[in-house]
């Protein structure tokens, strides 16, 4: 795995995790030569990855209700990444910060095996 992640520590109604990036991670590839960055589908994957370790490996996301990336990450950055878990098809909120300033925020739905929607 590209992360490594400690945590997850209570912070209010969210779960919250301290996250290495590593730079050699195969996402920064092509994005962009001389400067690279973490496409936002890469703030989804680590979104995922902590998901999956609340919710189970089979826990994916399936729906992403919104996605705004306000700063980019870089390689070896080290990042807080906090989760708003709603039970399975509800939305779910998760808010990414490097040294307090946001980087990424949005809201998405989530699926697990045997666990959909209105289950």
């Amino acid at each position: 795995m590209s992360l490594r992640a400690q945590g997850p520590t209570a912070r209010g109604a969210w779960l919250a995790w301290e996250v290495e990036v590593d730079s050699a991670w195969a996402a920064f590839a092509g994005h962009f030569p001389g400067r690279p960055v973490l496409p936002a589908i890469g703030h989804l994957f680590v979104v995922r990855q902590l998901l999956a370790s609340r919710a189970g490996p089979s826990a994916s996301i399936v729906a992403v209700d919104r996605l705004r990336v306000t700063r980019p990450i870089l390689p070896g950055a080290r990042v807080e990444v906090r989760l708003q878990l709603g039970g399975a098809g509800e939305s779910s909120r998760f808010a990414i910060e490097e040294r307090g300033e946001p980087v990424s925020e949005g809201s998405f739905r989530w699926a697990s095996e045997g666990k959909h929607g209105g289950d």
